[in-house]
Formats: structure tokens, sequence, C-alpha cells
């Protein structure tokens, strides 16, 4: 837009690319900033390596999880659902444990 004299700002675009060697990928990254790209947009990670959203998203579930965390006996923290299994596991142990000792 810079060539034909307009204002008008430009529109964010995601590109994702992928590259053979190290080198290329170094190369893309120093065309993109020589363009005027600043390096706080561009992300770069390796296969199997989380990216930026991922980590984002399972910091985000934890929290949750944590948030909606019940204190158990001990100090443990647990979901609705391990408080749950935990709270049946204990009733039917104290059943099987009250039957083995009447008898």
């Amino acid at each position: 837009m810079a060539e034909t004299g307009q204002s008008e700002p430009a529109r964010p675009y995601n590109v994702v690319a992928a590259f053979l060697t190290e080198g290329a990928a170094t190369t893309a990254v120093e065309r993109l900033t020589g363009a005027g790209i600043p390096p706080s947009a561009i992300g770069r990670h390796r296969p199997g390596e989380p990216s930026r959203d991922e980590t984002a998203e399972l910091r985000a579930e934890m929290q949750d999880e944590l948030a909606e965390g019940w204190v158990g006996p001990a100090g443990f923290v647990m979901t609705p659902s391990q408080a749950k299994g935990a709270f049946v596991g204990t009733v039917i142990a104290g059943a099987v444990g009250g039957l083995l000792g009447l008898a």
C-alpha cells in the first residue's frame, strides 16, 4: 500500500511456513524483519516443541482445575471428579473393611 500512496493501514495476516534447514528458517526471519515486520510478531518453533498457543491453552486448563479443586485429606488438591472417585472408593473400602472385621 505504501507504493500506491494510500494511507490505509495494512491488514494483519497469519502465515505458516516450514523449512528444511535451520539456515533457511533464519534467512526467512531476517527477510521478514528487514521488510519491517516486528520480531515480536514472528513465531518460530521446532517440530514437537509446543507453540505459544498450546502453552497458553495448557496454562488456562491448569488454572481452571486449580480454581475448581477440592482440598482433601492431608492437603491434597483434587479436581471434582477425583474427589467424587475418592469418596466412592472410601465408602466401598470402608464397607468391605467393616464386613471383614465382622467376620
